[in-house]
């Protein structure tokens, strides 16, 4: 293949494959904007509440861990007790999953009523803001992703927070905010993965990055062809035009 025709294919690809993957590639460098503007703590809303429990422990009418282990003998691999909105509990770890005891009854842990979880949601929160809403939900939103059911509580505060909570122990498993919410977003956008929004190797993502790696690789071989040695390729042409002409 001679010079010009290599130009020309170098520039055939910089100009059609960038003008396909010209706006994935816009999308990309604005979106990695948002994502550095914050501190990935304040988009987790660390700032906002409390997460998970506190309490003093108590063992006052608390049946022996002994006894609850023999209860699931075989099931159980490790026991915590851990204290949960006005309640002992015993965490139960098995070897794929985890129940939740009452350690002063030894029947598993009942779920709390919505009372219960707007007075724990307030005591996590940081802020004066009223609880504007309260919904034990089955589905989980987008910007839940984890199990069901769980308890959202939202606030009437500026940053429209919700908190998701857990519906036995009252846990505050996760803040959410408006600025959360632009930022998942961009992630959305970054990656490339519009569905669940956490698959970073998708085949799209692979197929735009190769894209426009050849739009890169084909830009610095016109810089090459145009800036570098444009004498070198003028002296080219005109001997090619001349073969022509005497031909």
């Amino acid at each position: 293949m001679s010079a010009i025709k290599r130009q020309k294919f170098f520039t055939w690809i910089h100009k059609w494959i960038g003008l396909a993957i010209g706006i994935q590639v816009t999308l990309w460098v604005a979106s990695g904007l948002v994502m550095v503007l914050y501190d990935i703590e304040t988009v987790r809303g660390e700032d906002r509440a409390e997460r998970g429990y506190s309490g003093a422990i108590s063992t006052q009418g608390v049946i022996p861990p002994g006894e609850i282990l023999a209860a699931y003998q075989g099931e159980a691999r490790s026991i915590t007790l851990r204290p949960s909105a006005g309640r002992m509990l015993y965490r139960v770890e098995g070897a794929t999953s985890a129940r939740l005891i009452d350690a002063r009854t030894g029947a598993e842990a009942a779920p709390l009523d919505e009372a219960a979880i707007r007075d724990l949601a307030r005591g996590a929160y940081h802020g004066d803001a009223a609880v504007a809403s309260a919904r034990l939900l089955t589905e989980a939103p987008i910007e839940w992703r984890n199990y069901t059911p769980v308890w959202q509580v939202e606030f009437d505060d500026s940053a429209a927070t919700r908190l998701y909570m857990n519906p036995v122990t009252g846990d505050v498993e996760t803040v959410r905010t408006r600025l959360w919410r632009i930022y998942d977003v961009a992630w959305m956008l970054h990656i490339m993965d519009y569905q669940g929004r956490d698959n970073f190797n998708n085949w799209l993502v692979k197929l735009a990055s190769g894209l426009g790696l050849a739009v890169s690789i084909s830009g610095l071989v016109l810089i090459f062809y145009r800036i570098l040695k444009p004498e070198w390729i003028r002296r080219r042409r005109r001997r090619a035009v001349s073969a022509a002409s005497q031909g």
